[in-house]
């Protein structure tokens, strides 16, 4: 079948009296029939989106409406879930039982970091989707990610198998050095996995821009949405197997297709103005850390700053994001919490641009507080 690059997340389908736990099917039927009318394929789906309901309207909406050669599904294994080797399997047979499908066209390791790639080596996760692909209860392999390129790079050297990397790649967390989505973008791509895509849109956010952005890109195309242009940005990297659009809408749905059934990548002109939005974002960050390292160099307990202030410039910015606690864990674990500051100050003496670093940590708790 064609392959469109826009693919259906189903983490943020439409609700019934707004529970997260309650999918309105319905709304999501024809939201399904239309997207696939239009020559679009791909869904993405996972054990614990919609607090599990997800799997199951892709059951209702599309595995008993359609047929399977018109679409494919990636599902994913929960793998901070998993306390023994005997849990991939129970897991993964549930998922089928709830999609009802004999198989998976692609099937990730959920949100690996730095605790979870070790629990998944020891207790033989990465065996367990090699083998479900013998058996051909999967065709495609690989993992969505949440952690440092450092981290990435090791995975996929020592697991060369994996076909695919899921990412965060959008065009304002492209330039915060400190969470290093630019890098892990980068080091995907030096290791020849294509890469698909979430968040293009940053839950939203980059559709919803500031009327100084919405400007430029009206007075130059008044034809295109913000949305558009955060897409046609992402679709213009090397690389990009897929972009996932978490659509709660018919209306968001049409305007994403609309885009994608015309794709063409940014033009020169086109590429400065987005430069042109990074910056008038970035002036908007709480501090104008440039993550240049000197500050970890100078603390005593090597804590991971660049990171946690990226991290903190991220979630005061743009709120939400379940990610960014999970790039906080995995990075805790190897570098030590924020807690562990001793506030000695040594980074401070440092900072070349004078940023009141401990002032940061003794907040980042606070605002770092979980929001999935």
């Amino acid at each position: 079948m064609e392959r469109k690059l826009l693919g259906f997340g189903t983490m943020r389908l439409p609700l019934i009296e707004n529970d997260y736990g309650t999918v309105d099917v319905e709304k999501f039927k024809k939201m399904v029939d239309i997207y696939i009318e239009r020559g679009y394929t791909h869904f993405d789906t996972s054990y614990v989106y919609h607090n599990g309901k997800s799997e199951t309207a892709i059951r209702e909406a599309l595995v008993k409406r359609h047929p399977r050669d018109v679409f494919t599904v990636t599902d994913k294994m929960p793998v901070w879930l998993i306390k023994k080797r005997e849990d991939y399997q129970k897991t993964f047979d549930v998922q089928l039982e709830r999609c009802a499908l004999e198989y998976f066209d692609y099937y990730w390791l959920h949100a690996l970091g730095s605790p979870s790639v070790e629990t998944s080596e020891k207790l033989g996760g990465f065996e367990f989707i090699n083998q479900m692909k013998k058996e051909g209860k999967i065709r495609n392999i690989g993992f969505s990610f949440h952690d440092t390129a450092e981290t990435l790079d090791k995975i996929l050297i020592n697991h060369p198998e994996m076909e695919y990397v899921q990412l965060i790649v959008n065009y304002i967390d492209w330039i915060n050095d400190g969470i290093e989505i630019r890098k892990c973008y980068e080091t995907a791509v030096k290791h020849k996995k294509q890469v698909i895509v979430m968040e293009p849109l940053k839950g939203g956010a980059l559709a919803n821009v500031p009327k100084e952005i919405e400007n430029k890109f009206k007075e130059y195309n008044p034809n295109i949405s913000a949305a558009a242009w955060a897409f046609r940005w992402v679709a213009s990297l090397d690389g990009i197997f897929m972009i996932l659009s978490g659509m709660s809408t018919i209306e968001q749905l049409l305007d994403n297709m609309n885009t994608f059934d015309q794709l063409t990548p940014l033009n020169v002109e086109e590429q400065q103005l987005i430069s042109e939005a990074q910056e008038i974002l970035n002036k908007k960050s709480p501090n104008n850390c440039t993550f240049c390292g000197e500050c970890q160099k100078a603390c005593p307990e090597k804590l991971a700053i660049p990171v946690y202030i990226g991290l903190y410039n991220n979630r005061k910015m743009f709120k939400a994001g379940g990610w960014q606690n999970m790039v906080y864990d995995a990075v805790g674990t190897r570098y030590g919490k924020e807690t562990d500051c001793t506030d000695c100050k040594e980074c401070e003496t440092v900072c070349e641009q004078n940023i009141k670093i401990t002032d940061i940590i003794k907040e980042f708790q606070e605002v770092m507080k979980p929001v999935y």
